[in-house]
Parts: structure tokens; C-alpha cells; sequence
């Protein structure tokens, strides 16, 4: 396994540093599009990219798109397979876990050609062989709701990134507004100049926000956590909760800082 770095602040991928990760051996590229942790909704020139190196490499891809049906504008997610000549090259994994708000039900589906979902399905068989018949029932009647539901989706999303943004940058943090999924990923350097584990950990006990550090999704999560300065928050959560969160940075984040930086 061999991964490819996106790299703050902008969480673009280096097309030198995906060529270099490819050879002879190479089956399959996993592309998570729109990106958890970053936010990020790769565009078309990079997914052109990749496909032309599929093509060249002779690869498959698979697609982690279980955010797209959270993307803002002017961002457009863009399913790899409708890339010329990539449909065949595909496989499309997405999930009823982020639409529709079904976490725990851990119900999803991959989209790929006949002869490739009969590889997939041969060693599910022998592992999870299928989720409760009564929660796939569930799936469906949630991907029957009409357009209505999604638009309804993306505004709720749209003003609870925009209550989390702005009490992030009210604080101190560095942070842009992501594109896709219901994270934002901020810059901590800042407020205190301490790897992002530590950062994450003093959040919690000192001011009460809890957060994730990016590290954490790095290949070596111990080594990138030295330099990262990076944490992720959630607003999938009610705008009540993000104003609770929001009473918490006011109450707490100065004395907590004075006290961490004597």
C-alpha cells in the first residue's frame, strides 16, 4: 500500500508524487472524493489526471463518494465514473451513513461493472454477507425521498458550516469553508504552536470542544503528528450544539491559554 499526501492548506495532491507511487504492481487507486478529513471536492482537471494515468497504468478506481450529496456551491462533486473511458475502471462505493444520516446501520453499496462486483461479492460473501434485512428495507424507502429532501440537506448543512466557520475564526483559528462533507479542518498554530494530538487533548480538558487531529489520517500518524498543526470539527451536529460549543471557546479559551502558555 502506497499513499499520496494532500497537502495544507489548500489539500491538493502533488501529480509527480501520485506517479511516483505508481508501478508495474499497481491494481487499484482509492480516491475519497469529497475528502474526509479536508473538505475537498477534487476537481475536474485532477480527476482527468488520474484517469489518464488509469489508462496509462492500466488501474482500476475506487471512489469513496459517500459525501456526495453534501457539496456547496460553487463546488461540484464529479463521479469519477462518468469520465470518458473510466466507467469500466470503477468502482463506486457510497452509503445511506452520511445522506441520510444512518451511521450505526453501516449499510452501503458499491456501483461497477458485472464482472467486477462478482470479484467484490465473492469474499463478502465470507465476511459480512449482508447487513439486517429490516435496515436495508430502511435504505430503500430513504433512496426513494424525493429531490426535495437533498435540497432541504444542503441548506441545513450550508448554515451550520457557516456557525461553525465563523466561531472558528472569531477564536483564532485559520480555516477556509470546505467544499464537501460536514467537516472543517482549522489550523491551531496560532492559538498553541504543540502537535495536533496534543492540541486535540488539551481542546478537551481545558476549554471543553472536542476535535480530531488530522495526523490521525496519515499513513504514520506518530511522525506527521509532530509537524501537524491541523484538527478537524464536525457540524453535523444542531445549530444548539454548535452554539454550546460556541459558549465554551467564550468562557474558556482565554484563561486556558494563558495558563498553557506561563
Amino acid at each position: 500500500l502506497k499513499t499520496v499526501d494532500l497537502k495544507a492548506p489548500n489539500w491538493n495532491f502533488d501529480v509527480a508524487d501520485l506517479k511516483a507511487a505508481i508501478t508495474p504492481k499497481t491494481k487499484l487507486l482509492l480516491l475519497n472524493s469529497p475528502n474526509n478529513p479536508t473538505g475537498k471536492v477534487f476537481k475536474r482537471d485532477e480527476l482527468l489526471e488520474i484517469a489518464k494515468l488509469a489508462k496509462e497504468h492500466n488501474f482500476y478506481v475506487m471512489t469513496d463518494e459517500v459525501y456526495e450529496e453534501l457539496v456547496y456551491p460553487p463546488a461540484r462533486h464529479m463521479p469519477f465514473s462518468t469520465i470518458p473511458g473510466m466507467k469500466e475502471r470503477t468502482i463506486l462505493v457510497s452509503s445511506t451513513s452520511k445522506t441520510f444520516s444512518m451511521t450505526g446501520w453501516k449499510i452501503g453499496y458499491a456501483l461497477a461493472p458485472a464482472a467486477l462486483t462478482k470479484a467484490i461479492r465473492i469474499p463478502h460473501q465470507f465476511t459480512t454477507f449482508c447487513s439486517a434485512t429490516p435496515l436495508q428495507y430502511g435504505m430503500v424507502h430513504a433512496l426513494r425521498l424525493s429531490y426535495d429532501y437533498y435540497h432541504v440537506l444542503r441548506e441545513e448543512y450550508s448554515e451550520r458550516r457557516t456557525a461553525l466557520y465563523n466561531l472558528l475564526i472569531e477564536h483564532g483559528f485559520e480555516c477556509k469553508q470546505p467544499e464537501g462533507t460536514y467537516f472543517i479542518v482549522a489550523n491551531h498554530k496560532n492559538l498553541l504552536d504543540i502537535p495536533d494530538t496534543e492540541f486535540a487533548n488539551w481542546l478537551i480538558k481545558e476549554v471543553g470542544v472536542a476535535c480530531i487531529p488530522v495526523s490521525a489520517f496519515y499513513e504514520n500518524p506518530e511522525e506527521k503528528a509532530l509537524e501537524s498543526r491541523y484538527v478537524r470539527f464536525g457540524f453535523c451536529k444542531d445549530l444548539q450544539t454548535i452554539a454550546a460549543a460556541a459558549e465554551k471557546f467564550k468562557a474558556n479559551l482565554k484563561p486556558a491559554l494563558a495558563k498553557a502558555k506561563k
